[in-house]
């Protein structure tokens, strides 16, 4: 009796981590979907002014209103780098 009763736990307990992991991964997927993308057109220039990487669409991590331009990033290192000092970066 005790050896079903353990299985009948390990097997319920399996599920439930089965169940959690798949419902968690589902939620991801959802709210990366609904994220909006930036559009390259939407820059004014596209590349990224700290590293030089060329931007390319659906990778631009963030953008900086900056002179009555919008700049994008690869990464929000590189916005915060170009927001402290700007004109320094658009001189690189």
């Amino acid at each position: 009796m005790k050896h079903i009763f353990s299985i009948l736990c390990i097997t319920i307990l399996f599920t439930a981590c089965t169940f959690t992991t798949k419902t968690t991964e589902n939620k991801m997927d959802d709210s990366t979907s609904n994220k909006p993308l930036i559009q390259l057109s939407s820059l004014s220039d596209t590349k990224d002014h700290i590293c030089g990487m060329t931007l390319s669409e659906g990778h631009i991590a963030d953008t900086l209103h900056y002179n009555g331009q919008v700049y994008g990033f690869c990464s929000s290192a590189c916005k915060e780098e170009f927001s402290e000092n700007p004109e320094a970066s658009l001189k690189k």
